[in-house]
């Protein structure tokens, strides 16, 4: 399984996962699929993912 690091507003997230051998539009339509899902991975990592940006601004 190979990495890839993402920068979002001021975090690092470093992903650990085959996503990373998706094209940009791939892995758009595959968040998108999981999100009307509800997949709760993903979920979770988006609220942590907020929570993170929301701290770092109010620094």
């Amino acid at each position: 399984m190979d990495s890839k690091t993402f920068k979002s507003g001021r975090v690092t997230i470093v992903i650990h996962s085959n996503l990373v051998h998706m094209t940009s539009d791939e892995r758009r339509e595959w968040f998108q699929k999981e999100q009307e899902r509800k997949n709760p991975v993903l979920m979770k990592l988006n609220e942590i993912i907020h929570k993170i940006n929301k701290e770092v601004a109010l620094g």
